[in-house]
Order: structure tokens, then sequence, then C-alpha cells
């Protein structure tokens, strides 16, 4: 198996989107050239929602949320409100690469580079999670949830006259949720990744309130309570496992889809590349990336009857993906024409060329074609001569390190003696 593991004009909704997707683009297995992003998220969507490829730590769900209602509460001028909370974010920066315990613990550390300079800070990394978890309560982009503070303190402090005159307590106006907790006193000073139990069992619980598009667990939840026994790193990929005892059949469906998609469109990149080598001729290029193919051609032959009935039934997959995206239909054909390939060699091919025909070429050609015009490789020779064949065709994560990451955190918090930790 070693081949196969080896804005302008937008609303403030949009450009957090926007941001979240060009960001993710940059990160290390998410090259989609052939568009099947979106059939890829929706099944990480299914799996580990609130989770995203850009997030790192755990604890950045605590200490945005420490930050945010510090801003809140503060005499910060309205017009400061977004400076003060990069100040606030670059001194939650410092305060991590200062402490000892971190230096030992760097993984993830956002901006322990760049610092200051950052060009985006985890305050925006991790807004669309805050509100998934229900950590932050405000319905809306981060911009809005800015422009907004100065109303949510003239409602803070109605609410607290109100309380005054009447002697009878009083709900207080909140974008956050009651039950996250305290930060340590000396916050953001001294602070590490560390989780201590009530906050990991705090996180826990928010990531376990998530459901998935039809009401059911999630995968994340599935493994949140598998903790202790369940280690995340002893996995490669998501869909490993399916091999856990008391897997829920629902699941188990949902990751047996996660890795025959992944397989299938794999070989789609691989092909890919080689047309890529072949166009530009270089022996060394071609070889590389024909071996990488017929790699791949091996370990799918694995699964070949699997993945034989997992396309003549190729309709549940489709009606499951869509629960979590309805607006894939555009990248229906294209994977289905693909698959269908595939399913004439029996998704065993033996030979190059059972899976690089006229037909499959035609079919990837015009798929880059339409997704990238002008600057698609196979089609411009000026696009082409920048391709720099750094790049190879690899499984899909459906952000299942980011996942494992972060069930780590909470596993290892959950396991603690001491309390209280920054």
């Amino acid at each position: 198996m070693s081949g196969y593991f080896k804005w302008l004009d937008f609303s403030s909704a949009e450009r957090e989107r926007t941001f979240t997707i060009l960001a993710s683009l940059e990160e290390k297995g998410t090259v989609d050239d052939l568009g099947v992003g979106a059939v890829r998220d929706a099944i990480a969507d299914h799996h580990f929602p609130g989770i995203s490829t850009i997030q790192t730590r755990a604890k950045y769900f605590l200490f945005l949320a420490w930050i945010f209602k510090s801003l809140e509460q503060s005499q910060v001028a309205d017009e400061r409100i977004e400076a003060s909370l990069k100040e606030r974010e670059v001194r939650l920066i410092l305060a991590l690469l200062g402490n000892p315990d971190v230096e030992k613990d760097r993984d993830g550390l956002i901006g322990k580079e760049a610092k200051e300079k950052l060009k985006r800070f985890p305050s925006s990394v991790y807004w669309n999670g805050l509100r998934a978890f229900g950590i932050c309560k405000f319905e809306g982009s981060l911009a809005e949830y800015l422009q907004a503070i100065p109303e949510t303190r003239k409602l803070r402090r109605s609410s607290i006259r109100k309380m005054e005159a009447s002697n009878e307590p009083e709900e207080e106006p909140g974008n956050w949720d009651g039950d996250v907790p305290e930060p340590p006193p000396e916050f953001p000073a001294e602070s590490i990744f560390a989780l201590d139990v009530d906050q990991a069992r705090y996180l826990s619980e928010r990531a376990c309130s998530l459901a998935g598009p039809v009401g059911d667990e999630t995968l994340l939840s599935w493994c949140l309570r598998k903790i202790p026994g369940l280690d995340p790193y002893g996995f490669t990929n998501s869909w490993d496992l399916a091999s856990l005892a008391g897997m829920p059949r629902h699941l188990g469906s949902g990751l047996r889809h996660a890795r025959n998609f992944s397989i299938a469109v794999q070989g789609a990149s691989a092909v890919y590349y080689v047309l890529l080598a072949r166009k530009i001729n270089h022996t060394e290029v071609i070889a590389r990336y024909e071996s990488d193919l017929m790699a791949w051609m091996r370990d799918m032959a694995e699964f070949s009857e699997d993945l034989c009935a997992w396309f003549d039934n190729i309709g549940e997959f489709w009606s499951w993906v869509k629960l979590a995206n309805p607006r894939v239909e555009r990248d229906v054909v294209f994977i289905d024409t693909w698959c269908a390939a595939l399913r004439d060699a029996k998704f065993a091919p033996a030979r190059i060329d059972q899976v690089l025909t006229a037909k499959t070429t035609k079919l990837i050609k015009d798929r880059e074609y339409s997704l990238k015009k002008g600057l698609a490789r196979l089609s411009n020779p000026a696009a082409l001569k920048r391709w720099e064949a750094n790049v190879g065709a690899t499984p899909l994560s459906y952000r299942w390190g980011n996942a494992a990451r972060f069930i780590s955190d909470i596993r290892a918090g959950l396991m603690r003696k001491g309390h209280g930790d920054a």
C-alpha cells in the first residue's frame, strides 16, 4: 500500500468564506487542479463539522473567546475596536512564543514567524468554528461582529441599569456561550496550548453538540466519545477508523464513501500529471509520474470489488454528499464519467493505456479548461511552462489531520490531573 498512502463587491459573510478557501489552498495536500474540492469538503462536513484545514490547536477556541469577550467589556473607543483586536492577538502570539513550556510544543502556533506582520490572524481562522460549535452566538461574519460591538455594549449597560433599578436578576445579553470556562487571571501572559480537564471537557461537549446533516452523530463526536481509548494519531486516514469496534452503521457507510471517492479521484489527478509530464516531454518527469500512476493502479486493485459495488450504486453516494452540499451538481458528470471509465476496467486496470485513453485524456483536458480557461496547462503552452512538476496525486485528507490534532488536544486535557492551566 506504499503508493496509495505515499472584494470587494462581496458581503462580509462571502468574504469570510473566500478567505477561508484561499487560505486552505495554501495548505500542503489541498491542490485541486480538477475541481473536486466541493465534493471533498461536503464529505468533510459530514464527518468533521466546525473543523477547517487552517485551524491548528484546540486551545485557540478558548483563546479567541476570551479575547473577544474582553474586547466587548473593554473601554476601547469604537473606532479602535478592530485595531485593539489585532493588538490583543499579537500579545497572545508573543506570550506563547515567550513561554518555555510552549517552546517544546510550538506545533500549530499561528504567527510564530510573522508575529505582528501576520496576514491572517487566529480570529479570522477560527471565527466560523467558534460559531459552528456554539461558543459564539453571533449570527454573522467577523467584520459584522466587530461592527456590532458598540451596540452590544449599549445593550449590556441597559441590562445592568434595569437590573439595578428592579433589584431582580435579568439575563445579560451576550454573544458568547455562558459556559465558556473563565480565562486564568494572567491571560494572555503565560498562555500554553495544553488544556486542563474543565477546558477539554467543555470543548468536547461543544464539538459533540454538532449533529450531521440529518441530525445523526458525527465522526468527530464519536471519536471524542471514544477517548481515552482512541489515539487519533494511530490512523493514517479517516477511513481507517472504520476498523474500530462499535462504529455506527451510518459512520461506517460515510467512511466507505470517503475512501472510495478518494481512491477514484486520486487516479484522475495521477493521469493529469502524466499528461502534463508528457506534454513537457521530460523523460525523468514522465517516468516519475507514470510510476505514481502505476502505484495507484496497484493499490486501487486491492479495493476493486468494493469500488465496483460502490459505483454501481453511485446515486447513494451523491444523495449523501448533497445532504451536506446540494450545490455539487456541476461536478457530477465529470466524476461519474471518470469513474465509469475505471468501472470499464473493473477498477483493476493492469496497464496505463487502460486508464489513459483518448476518452479520458479529452475528459481531463476539457475539465481543466472548464475550470481554468486561459490558465489551463494542457491547453495553454504559457501556463504549462510555469508548471514546476513539484506536486503529485495523493489521497484526500478530508481535514483528518486537523481533526486528529483537535481530538489529541482534547484527549490530553481529559487525561491531565492538574486544573487551571493557562
